[in-house]
């Protein structure tokens, strides 16, 4: 699986889940220190029900893998 900006991508190219606002802005802190996102998998499914409410939302918490791009910072040894 693969992510982006906004969030996870199974391999036929659907979203499988979207990073919250909160989220997006932590990610940028990386990319702007010249991180890349390299790979993502689903690590836990919860299912969440307010005490208040009937319905039920789906929660799906990924794991992502970032690899840093030397090609930024001055140091070309791969």
């Amino acid at each position: 699986m693969k992510f982006d900006d906004n969030g996870c991508i199974d391999e036929r190219d659907n979203r499988i889940l979207i990073f919250s606002a909160n989220f997006k802005q932590e990610m940028r802190k990386y990319m702007v220190k010249g991180y890349k996102p390299l790979s993502a998998r689903i690590n836990h499914v919860l299912y969440w029900k307010q005490e208040d409410r009937e319905d039920v939302t789906l929660i799906v918490l990924p794991q992502l893998e970032f690899i840093k791009n030397n090609l930024n910072d001055g140091n070309n040894n791969l």
